[in-house]
């Protein structure tokens, strides 16, 4: 698909307003949402149809497919990931430079003998950041997006929108786009099974979180079998003003065994449990407590609104926390169908070290 007249139509314009009133998206403004509205699919499922009423699996956030073989040897070869029958992944690039441009979820489904789904939730207008902006080339489809990879055909496939409470638009790293759910069906010999798949705002607070997972809840059928798994970016801290992160920072600075049990357990500061609960969706025996993710809090981009000195005695106060954050980030949620044996698969790394910031979580499931 060509995106490269729609990212340099996009680049100059510097703020929403200015771009829904310009001429550019009076001329391509269509174009522009039905990329984001499309779903993407391809290969031939080599297992018969319909699935078994029992499957395995997989959630994974792939921080974009930068160490591509490393994850495709992961999920090929790892006793917990190679026998996985579905595969949801987020951060997922397609057409992007620092990935090679390569069509990340096309490429490990072929790899698996997989078919695969991809919903683009943005279209790129930078390399990213850090190291991506010293990638080679260019973007070519400069996309991002959320996936699922299965043994066995899907079908329904479809992107669905998310609540928009954080404009990347306005963004350094900046994109045009919103956070999505893809969803699916898998038909298995018990009946059909609902996905979705998704990628949460981290960027804000967890109330935007909640009306997100409505979303998500929202987008399938009202009854029945249903799974959802996604990095919910549950980090329990609200983010995107000075007051926010002045809070989290107290939160910091106040009783550290409780603030670690309250990161690896997030349910009673995120509310988005509470609309998994109102959707007949349950969590608990889906999931491990184990972290998913440990964040240096150096890294912290919220760390740039207090004042030099408050930043540099907040960070000689949390040194107790080793100045890293222990998250549970990853979660399966289901309804009307059984869990069993959940499992968070820690430490994968290849020759160049580890394959994704995120653990990747597994369940089996029974219709």
């Amino acid at each position: 698909m060509e995106t490269g007249h729609l990212v340099e139509g996009l680049r100059p314009i510097r703020r929403i307003d200015e771009l829904k009133a310009s001429r550019f998206y009076a001329n391509y403004g269509v174009e522009l949402e039905a990329l984001l509205a499309t779903p993407l699919t391809g290969g031939v499922p080599d297992a018969p149809a319909p699935a078994p009423a029992k499957l395995r699996v997989v959630q994974w956030n792939i921080e974009k497919g930068l160490r591509f073989q490393g994850l495709a040897d992961a999920l090929a070869t790892h006793p917990d990931l190679s026998c996985a029958d579905l595969v949801f992944l987020n951060e997922v690039d397609l057409g992007m430079a620092r990935t090679g441009n390569r069509h990340v979820a096309r490429d490990l489904a072929e790899r698996l003998g997989f078919t695969w789904a991809f919903a683009p939730a943005h279209l790129e207008l930078t390399k990213g950041v850090g190291a991506d902006l010293e990638a080679e080339g260019v973007n070519a489809e400069a996309l991002q997006g959320n996936a699922i990879l299965s043994r066995f055909a899907l079908r329904d496939v479809r992107v669905a929108p998310l609540a928009n409470c954080f404009e990347p638009f306005h963004f350094h790293e900046k994109r045009y786009g919103r956070r999505v759910a893809i969803v699916a069906t898998v038909d298995t010999v018990a009946g059909p099974i609902a996905l979705a798949g998704t990628h949460l705002e981290v960027r804000n607070t967890p109330a935007c979180r909640a009306r997100q997972i409505r979303d998500v809840v929202g987008a399938l059928p009202f009854r029945g079998p249903a799974l959802i798994a996604g990095d919910l970016n549950s980090s329990t801290f609200p983010r995107g003003t000075f007051a926010r992160t002045a809070a989290g920072t107290l939160r910091l600075l106040g009783d550290v065994a409780k603030l670690k049990a309250e990161l690896r357990n997030p349910i009673a500061r995120e509310p988005l449990f509470l609309e998994f609960a109102r959707g007949g969706f349950r969590t608990e025996g889906w999931n491990t407590d184990d972290v998913t993710i440990v964040e240096p809090i150096d890294s912290l981009e919220d760390a740039e609104r207090l004042p030099g000195p408050m930043a540099r005695y907040v960070l000689r106060r949390i040194d107790r926390l080793d100045r890293k954050l222990p998250m549970r980030l990853d979660w399966f949620a289901g309804r009307d169908l059984t869990p069993s044996d959940p499992r968070t698969i820690a430490g994968l790394s290849d020759d160049c070290g580890r394959v994704s910031d995120h653990d990747p979580i597994s369940i089996t499931v029974n219709a």
